[in-house]
């Protein structure tokens, strides 16, 4: 059974998560024995773009790492993120006549053979991809656009992968007969992969199938706080509950994870306090 509404999963059934895995402790009378940490934050929409020094210096003082980010459907969580960065792309061109004959390019029409020749960079065998996500533009009455502002996103594994697409985007513009500027809006960090060796994950795997709760990982191409989450701390991302078409006015939660997923954190924080006692 799903309960569906707009922000549910992203942000209601998380906080939901949360509240009642602090009540458990509570009612053990062992919330004051567990050393963990909450941060939250509210810019997730806007790319984490005014909290992320904020989330990188806390990060920074734990010894593992648990992202509430909605799991997918069939309990996974994830244990690899692709980064991604978004830009704004200006071009500046002439207000043109509609049939006019010019030696000038169109605005619009160059812009937009640009942006289909930048999503050839897009490389399923390197992981890495370019497209355009928006366009508007801007004319004068009874002429041609002569300004188009693009909004393009990368998406890559490596900073090393973010760099060589960002160097082939400056060398493909630099070649334009058109004024043009390239704002960088964010640049989101790749979380890499934590599945082997990681203590973390044995932990819940551990605890999941002593309770008989659904429970495995997967990668995937969209970007989260996780990414900010340095290569040797232990992090895990997607372990809030269940959620299907994120973002959309469909958004659902699966009921019973929220149960599932609040005693897997509970249980895992639990047995810190065991662990101490020992």
């Amino acid at each position: 059974e799903w309960v569906y509404g707009e922000g549910v999963g992203s942000v209601w059934a998380p906080l939901t998560m949360l509240e009642y895995t602090l009540r458990a402790l509570r009612s053990c009378r062992l919330l004051r024995k567990v050393r963990f940490g909450v941060l939250l934050y509210g810019d997730e929409g806007q790319d984490c773009r005014y909290s992320s020094d904020i989330i990188e210096k806390a990060i920074e003082q734990a010894s593992e790492v648990i992202v509430l980010r909605p799991g997918n459907p069939g309990g996974t969580a994830i244990h690899e993120r692709r980064g991604q960065r978004k830009y704004m792309l200006v071009v500046e061109g002439r207000p043109l006549r509609l049939g006019k004959a010019t030696r000038h390019p169109e605005t619009l029409a160059w812009t937009m053979g640009k942006l289909q020749e930048l999503s050839t960079l897009s490389s399923r065998r390197e992981r890495v991809a370019v497209s355009a996500s928006a366009v508007h533009t801007e004319a004068f009455p009874m002429l041609l656009p002569h300004r188009a502002t693009a909004t393009i996103l990368t998406s890559f594994p490596t900073k090393k992968a973010s760099e060589e697409l960002h160097e082939k985007i400056l060398d493909s513009l630099n070649k334009a007969p058109l004024s043009w500027d390239l704002e960088e809006v964010s640049n989101r960090l790749p979380m890499k992969t934590r599945k082997k060796g990681n203590q973390l994950l044995a932990a819940l795997e551990e605890i999941a199938e002593a309770w008989d709760i659904p429970f495995s990982t997967d990668s995937s191409v969209w970007p989260s706080a996780a990414g900010l989450v340095k290569p040797g701390t232990p992090g895990i991302c997607g372990m809030g509950p269940v959620v299907r078409d994120l973002c959309t006015a469909r958004e659902g939660v699966e009921r019973i994870s929220r149960i599932q997923r609040t005693l897997l954190l509970s249980q895992f924080l639990l047995a810190k306090v065991d662990v101490r006692r020992r």
